[in-house]
């Protein structure tokens, strides 16, 4: 039964239903930008087996919080920010960097190459 109270939390605690500058203050991105890339990350995101699997978006926003704060040990009491354990949310940072960083890294940042392209970076 505890199972099935935490499952119900969990899927019921959804981020996207905050007011959109206690989003901005909790993850850095606007709901638009942060929708934009979890359609963008979804594909490469492991898919849950378990009926107690963690859905996607909660994983990415929880990910952003982190991101975003540099730590998630103070904000272990918000459940509608980090519903689960420390060691689950440890896993989850790791997943989603991971896929940032080998699949949407070089999509959005590009180092200069050239000489001329560093000079008219330092100029902006």
């Amino acid at each position: 039964m505890l199972r099935i109270h935490r499952r119900h939390l969990r899927d019921s605690t959804d981020p996207f239903h905050l007011p959109e500058a206690r989003f901005v203050e909790l993850f850095r991105f606007n709901k638009e930008v942060t929708l934009r890339l979890l359609e963008e990350i979804c594909p490469f995101m492991r898919i849950g087996v378990k009926n107690t699997y963690i859905p996607k978006h909660i994983r990415l926003t929880a990910a952003l919080h982190f991101y975003a704060t540099g730590s998630f040990l103070r904000d272990i009491g918000q459940d509608f920010v980090c519903p689960m354990s420390k060691s689950t949310l440890c896993l989850v940072i790791k997943e989603v960097t991971f896929i940032i960083q080998d699949k949407l890294m070089q999509k959005y940042i590009r180092f200069p190459t050239s000489a001329d392209e560093q000079n008219t970076v330092k100029q902006r």
